[in-house]
């Protein structure tokens, strides 16, 4: 019981933290201000990896790759390229390591 209160009270912290960044001083995150169409998806940003999903491709052989990512707050998935997929299958990008965007396009 002692352990519940104690991330209770850690979440309503982090809460009011992100209320009053985002409603009090007009601080948005950066995923946030993309899907409300405030800024264009071409901006740089520094986006953390949450999970990288499989999905089988009917009209291809394998699977396409889709990585959801985070800005701390806020996820997104996102399609990657072919210099990407790769990293992924050689283990070299994984879930947990930030990755740099700049150039993105809203599908």
């Amino acid at each position: 019981l002692h352990l519940s209160l104690r991330r209770q009270r850690q979440m309503c912290i982090r809460d009011s933290y992100r209320y009053e960044r985002e409603f009090h001083a007009k601080q948005s995150s950066a995923i946030k201000c993309i899907q409300e169409q405030l800024a264009p998806a071409s901006r740089s940003m520094i986006l953390c990896v949450h999970r990288i999903l499989t999905y089988k491709d009917v009209e291809e052989d394998g699977a396409s790759l889709v990585l959801e990512l985070t800005d701390g707050w806020y996820l997104i998935r996102a399609e990657i390229d072919a210099p990407m997929r790769w990293a992924v299958r050689r283990g070299a990008l994984r879930v947990g390591q930030k990755v740099g965007i700049i150039g993105a396009k809203v599908c």
